[in-house]
């Protein structure tokens, strides 16, 4: 049995008609997922970017959440020493009348 030619071609075109079908199949599948993955990236960049405005808003106001700590330790421990003198003078008074 001899094989022609044109059934030899028809086979071949088979096969590269299933090998370009199955091609553009994987192509159109890893488009697909990488427009999926750059909507997912633009996503999270902009949640990035938002995340950094609170981070500056945060930062701005920071010294003066620090200032206000750093006034109320001092005036804490100015509290803390009139308290002691009231304290030493009730010794004392006490200690002279008792």
């Amino acid at each position: 049995m001899q094989i022609e030619l044109t059934h030899v071609l028809f086979v071949f075109g088979g096969i590269c008609t299933l090998f370009i079908a199955f091609c553009r199949y994987w192509i159109n599948r890893l488009d697909r997922t990488l427009v999926s993955f750059t909507e997912r990236l633009e996503r999270l960049d902009n949640e990035i970017d938002s995340h950094k405005n609170e981070f500056h808003k945060f930062q701005l106001e920071l010294p003066k959440i620090y200032v206000r700590r750093d006034d109320f330790m001092r005036s804490l421990n100015d509290l803390t020493k009139k308290l002691d003198k009231i304290d030493e003078r009730l010794l004392v008074f006490l200690k002279e009348h008792h």
